[in-house]
């Protein structure tokens, strides 16, 4: 439904998320998905370190989500929309 992929980079890790061409979905239902697969990514990922780069197609509403869910988890944040 929603492209939602952490890549270990050499200095930070990275989230590429995106919209699939192939889906139709409101944001209200998008948002929900990512609510449901972000944990699951934070736990398997691990997600944690220094900075985390954000990168993809996102509404505003996602981007908040995800910004909500994982700030603590970084020492900065660098979001590239």
């Amino acid at each position: 439904m929603y492209k939602l992929e952490l890549i270990h980079d050499l200095n930070c890790q990275r989230l590429e998320v995106g919209f699939l061409s192939d889906t139709v979905a409101t944001n209200s239902e998008l948002v929900k998905f990512v609510a449901d697969q972000l944990p699951r990514i934070i736990e398997n990922g691990p997600m944690r370190g220094r900075l985390l780069k954000i990168n993809g197609s996102q509404s505003i509403a996602i981007a908040y989500h995800i910004a909500h869910k994982v700030a603590h988890l970084y020492g900065a944040g660098d979001f590239c929309l």
